[in-house]
């Protein structure tokens, strides 16, 4: 069988092809959250990627894991239409990138996928039943996030520059934010982002951060925290405490029906800052909980999704997942 995946977040899509199960191409495109970038381009990206990773040949299956189609149905819908229509003989199938990334790292068995990226969500399956903990969009929710990261830090830096100091504005327990603390990270992002002071992050929080912006902000406090600067790597860990307790949480829900769940992890912040991810590896294992490396991609959970027969374990996952 020849099967597209693609996995489609607030920052990057990543496409994949395979014959049989073996991936033989990968792609890599812009973001395509339809409701980050706009509903037509969100199309436009995910075709175009679909045609060059197919590369001509004919497709029996699609599978489409995309940021932010699970808040609205007629992006679902209609994101769906355009598949279906540019490849009129294949299976489609369209679902959240968690229910894709979820299928992929557990190769369609139980456990619980935690997303640390742009933003952040916990979804959990135990065989029969899926939850879902988060992902409630940047004005609502997604702490442990890059873009909570980037507003914590930026937050920081500003009540420096005001020369206020209170810990309720970095969210840190116990800790003052003063100029002496900040000026390493404040000096970092304003180079990393081109900015001629520091009190340019205002207008990039009015607009919010490009994902460009927002990579290179995670890269600094990241770099930071490495390099032993104490107030970055507490923002990380708060981020870390943040994203244990979306797993925790899952794992409640859950609880009358199994035994603790082994958790995976998706999403650039969590995977590329080890100063974090050591600090959430730990917060799980204090609760006797197992942090372990997906099975497979999120792109090749969607395609396996779209693969699936009713009955299989990828097929009782979408069906379980569609009741979120």
């Amino acid at each position: 069988m020849r099967a597209l995946g693609i996995d489609g977040g607030g920052t990057r899509t990543r496409a994949v092809y395979l014959e049989d199960g073996v991936a033989l191409r990968t792609l890599v495109g812009e973001a395509t959250n339809p409701l980050s970038v706009g509903l037509d381009v969100a199309i436009g990206r995910v075709l175009a990627l679909a045609q060059d990773a197919s590369d001509g040949s004919a497709i029996d299956a699609i599978g489409i894991g995309i940021a932010g189609v699970g808040a609205s149905e007629s992006a679902r819908e209609s994101i769906l239409d355009a598949v279906r229509e540019a490849f009129p003989k294949a299976r489609v199938i369209l679902t959240t990138d968690v229910v894709a990334a979820l299928a992929g790292a557990f190769d369609g068995g139980a456990g619980i996928l935690v997303v640390g990226g742009t933003g952040s969500v916990a979804i959990g399956y135990s065989g029969e039943r899926c939850v879902r903990v988060g992902g409630w969009g940047r004005r609502l929710g997604d702490a442990g996030s890059g873009f909570d990261l980037f507003r914590r830090a930026a937050r920081c830096v500003l009540a420096a520059e005001d020369g206020i100091e209170d810990a309720i504005v970095s969210g840190l327990p116990g800790q003052h934010v003063v100029a002496g603390e900040v000026q390493t990270l404040r000096d970092a992002i304003v180079a990393a982002l081109a900015l001629e002071r520091a009190r340019d992050l205002v207008a990039i929080f009015a607009r919010d951060p490009r994902p460009d912006e927002l990579l290179l902000a995670v890269d600094v406090l990241a770099r930071l925290a490495e390099d032993g600067d104490a107030l970055c790597r507490s923002l990380l860990h708060v981020q870390a405490d943040a994203l244990a307790a979306l797993a925790l949480a899952v794992q409640a829900k859950l609880r009358a029906e199994l035994a603790p769940l082994p958790v995976a992890t998706a999403g650039g912040l969590l995977l590329g800052a080890s100063i974090l991810r050591e600090h959430f590896d730990a917060r799980l294992a204090a609760h006797a909980v197992s942090v372990v490396t997906p099975k497979h991609r999120p792109e090749v959970g969607a395609a396996l999704l779209a693969c699936a027969a009713a009955d299989d374990p990828h097929g009782t996952l979408l069906a379980a997942a569609r009741a979120l």
